[in-house]
């Protein structure tokens, strides 16, 4: 198979079997405090920054080792980011401590080759936290929350597709 029908063919497999993933995942913000999220969100954007950053020094293709460190910051980026608005809404970010890694991350810092770490890394986690985050702005918006709609739709998002 030739490599641009590869990924065509790759895109749509993970866009269908992401489907029920993210559709579940919309029904579940039906209820709760949108400060609560921006936290899981922020656990999120440490454990993928520090994800990435494990993976730079012991991946050999340097174009990899950019794309990790190039995720890293803009994760590292997002994190401050959620952190700032959750400082808004009257969070106190700086006594955030992020939770212990669960099975994912646990499961994702086991992967030793380079093409696991594209496959599950940039490429599905990626998908997954685009997915996600855009059920979080649908939901933010209809709590009239204009301006983290605003953040994931000007800064995190287009980083989120960047990466994959």
């Amino acid at each position: 198979m030739e490599g641009s029908a590869f990924v065509v063919e790759l895109e749509r497999f993970k866009s269908e079997q992401l489907a029920p993933i993210l559709s579940a995942g919309q029904t579940s913000l039906t209820g709760g405090d949108p400060r609560q999220l921006l936290q899981v969100a922020l656990a999120n954007e440490i454990s993928v920054s520090e994800l990435a950053a494990l993976w730079i020094p012991t991946t050999r293709e340097i174009d990899v080792k950019l794309a990790f460190a190039r995720q890293a910051g803009d994760e590292a980026g997002h994190f401050q980011l959620v952190a700032d608005r959750l400082a808004a809404l009257g969070f106190d970010a700086a006594a955030f401590q992020p939770p212990p890694d669960n099975a994912l991350f646990t499961y994702l810092k086991s992967l030793d080759s380079t093409v696991q770490r594209i496959a599950a890394g940039l490429f599905t986690l990626e998908a997954i936290a685009y997915g996600v985050n855009e059920n979080f702005m649908a939901y933010c918006a209809s709590r009239g929350d204009d301006e983290t709609v605003r953040i994931y739709r000007e800064y995190i998002q287009p980083d989120e597709r960047a990466h994959q």
